[in-house]
């Protein structure tokens, strides 16, 4: 379990070890768009604002995204395969999985 405080109260990612090594990171709702882990960030306005109003802490929430852009920045990026970060909103993130 990874905490991933502000979206929700106690909201949590879950990291589980792949089996050919490596790591999956599902960051729940952490973040909507696959964009969103991407430095810089890239996220549609409208979804942007949903999420900054349904967050209980929003300095948390944002502080949050920044660690999951950073891990995802130095360890997440194709052919790299240490974490494979993945949200809960995603078709395409989800559709990624299918390959793994």
């Amino acid at each position: 379990m990874v905490p991933l405080h502000g979206h929700t109260r106690g909201h949590s990612g879950v990291a589980v070890r792949r089996p050919g090594g490596g790591w999956l990171l599902h960051a729940g709702d952490a973040y909507f768009h696959t964009g969103d882990k991407e430095t810089p960030r890239s996220c549609p306005p409208g979804l942007r604002a949903y999420q900054s109003g349904l967050a209980v802490d929003g300095r948390r929430r944002r502080d949050n995204l920044a660690r999951l852009q950073e891990l995802h920045a130095q360890h997440g990026r194709p052919g790299d395969g240490q974490v494979t970060v993945f949200c809960a909103h995603d078709l395409t993130e989800l559709e990624a999985l299918q390959g793994l």
